[in-house]
């Protein structure tokens, strides 16, 4: 595939190039390439990465304002997750990643307690994704972890380089699960994804149990050393923040949840200034019904006092738990064409990167060099509204058991 008279961003500027598509790469970009399909008046840029989320949890969309973290799953998550079928949470995901492909998302890391379902949602969509299993041993819904790990073993068989091992979080899971799950990942070359520090109750259990604040704990546990990331980190100190730099500890940032949940988020700009990947999430759709991943940026300036290009940029860091993300040759052709028509007027990059937050620009979206969305309609043949009115229909049928 070529595209022609395209825009794209070099060294500051917008710059008009042909690009060659080949094998799910960007192969060339030149001044001038055989025609193929003309995308003047069309900026190109890299797709985004929704680093956090929860696609089941679409189902119970806003459950879980005016609530806090654990009142909620005691109250509804726990007990909505025995009442779905593997239906409503196929539905819920397909309806999940469509909203998150017209938002510009190209690759999901998602983490579900039924994650097969989800992953059929995503694969029939064409979204890249890594999916990770909750990992727990303690408190409600603990597991049978020697089951837990066959199945996510079983899942890396089904869909090689797809599969990470999830973890609940420091409260909710021992210092022997921590462990285990860092050999059972080592011995598999696998990635660990893991919820931190993200509430203060958390943070106190955890020092009154160990002596050590998490990031601290974590360390101790040898936790840092492996290919870790880390969602949220809302109450992590200088000091932690200049381990997980050390260590090179991604964080993914989820600015609606954290501050619905908490009336706070991460010192985001504190971790930026320390070279920490700051990556972006949607995180749970009972805190954060809107699931544009564009809105987390906005957030992330607002409530972050950061720069609309740090935003930008964190829509991008999510893609090093995959590659990097670029418009440059032997990129991943994940990628976005936005209608700069709909962003005027954009004098700098600064005002052209806060007016594609803000605005319905993103005419089309290719994942490994493919269309899934183009002139703003789904490629995939989907009945979109029958599809709502499913989730909603199994969504009042869980209230009315509740």
């Amino acid at each position: 595939m070529i595209l022609n008279d395209v825009k794209i961003i070099e060294n500051g500027s917008l710059v008009k190039r042909d690009i060659e598509l080949k094998h799910g790469r960007i192969r060339k970009i030149s001044k001038s390439l055989p025609k193929g399909e003309n995308c003047a008046g069309k900026l190109l840029i890299p797709g985004f990465a929704n680093a956090h989320t929860h696609m089941a949890s679409r189902l119970i969309s806003g459950l879980g304002l005016g609530l806090s973290k654990f009142t909620f799953f005691t109250k509804v998550g726990f007990k909505a997750h025995r009442l779905r079928t593997k239906e409503d949470v196929y539905n819920a995901a397909l309806l999940a990643g469509i909203e998150f492909l017209k938002s510009g998302v190209t690759n999901v890391l998602t983490m579900d307690v039924h994650p097969k379902p989800v992953i059929k949602a995503l694969e029939k969509l064409g979204l890249n994704y890594l999916s990770g299993y909750p990992l727990k041993d303690k408190y409600e819904e603990a597991q049978n972890i020697e089951n837990s790990f066959k199945m996510i073993e079983q899942l890396n068989k089904e869909h090689k380089d797809k599969i990470y091992v999830g973890l609940a979080n420091e409260v909710e899971c021992s210092p022997k699960l921590i462990r285990q799950a860092l050999e059972f990942a080592k011995e598999h070359d696998l990635q660990v994804h893991m919820h931190a520090a993200e509430t203060r109750d958390e943070v106190v259990k955890i020092k009154k149990a160990t002596g050590k604040r998490t990031i601290n704990y974590l360390e101790s546990l040898g936790f840092l050393d492996y290919d870790v990331s880390l969602a949220h980190c809302t109450y992590i100190d200088i000091g932690e923040t200049l381990l997980l730099s050390g260590h090179g500890v991604p964080v993914i940032h989820c600015p609606t949840c954290n501050y619905e949940i908490s009336r706070k988020i991460p010192n985001t700009k504190l971790m930026l200034e320390h070279k920490i990947n700051v990556g972006l999430g949607t995180d749970e759709f009972p805190w954060n019904p809107n699931p544009d991943i564009r809105s987390e940026a906005l957030k992330a300036i607002s409530l972050g006092k950061i720069s609309v290009s740090d935003a930008f940029n964190m829509l991008w860091n999510g893609h090093a738990l995959w590659e990097e993300a670029g418009i440059f040759e032997g990129a991943p052709a994940n990628l976005l064409l936005i209608d700069l028509w709909k962003v005027r007027p954009y004098k700098e990059i600064e005002r052209l990167y806060l007016n594609i937050l803000k605005n319905n620009c993103i005419n089309s979206v290719l994942i490994n060099g493919e269309y899934k969305l183009k002139n703003y309609k789904l490629v995939e043949k989907i009945n979109e509204k029958e599809l709502e009115a499913k989730v909603k229909k199994a969504k009042q049928k869980i209230l009315g058991k509740l």
